[in-house]
């Protein structure tokens, strides 16, 4: 018994298939205007992992995107390796209010530019963003010689 399916059928297939696959990878923004606490980075794959935060704690280091394309974060006082070292140890951590800029440049990458500071500028890939979690990772883009 021979099965025949016309290129019309597989068309069409592939091309709800992808629909469903594009349509999964996109961003609900109003889930990403939000107090996020940043919990802990990977630094094989350059992922930061975020956990929602209902107010602010100014003893740890957070992140709030608004609608308006601004940001405001609360990072860790730049300093010397040794230093933080030592001020992670004692738990005498310093840290620093940072204002900045965020705009959504595709539905799954956001762009992070801060006034002050630099350790969050760049352009990042939202892998995961749920009502209770934000997971970056760093998009680097590698020179080839």
């Amino acid at each position: 018994m021979k099965i025949l399916i016309s290129y019309k059928t597989i068309l069409f297939a592939l091309l709800f298939i992808g629909n469903i696959v594009k349509s999964q990878n996109k961003i609900d923004d109003s889930k990403l205007f939000n107090l996020w606490e940043f919990k802990k980075i990977d630094f094989s794959n350059y992922t930061y992992i975020y956990k929602r935060l209902e107010n602010f704690d100014k003893r740890t280091s957070s992140i709030r995107f608004k609608r308006n394309g601004k940001s405001f974060a609360h990072l860790i006082k730049r300093g010397c390796g040794t230093g933080i070292i030592e001020d992670i140890q004692n738990n005498t951590l310093k840290f620093e209010n940072v204002t900045g800029t965020w705009k959504k440049t595709s539905d799954t990458m956001i762009t992070i530019k801060t006034l002050e500071n630099g350790t969050l500028d760049g352009t990042f890939i939202i892998l995961k963003l749920t009502d209770d979690e934000l997971i970056l990772r760093r998009n680097i883009k590698w020179n080839k010689k």
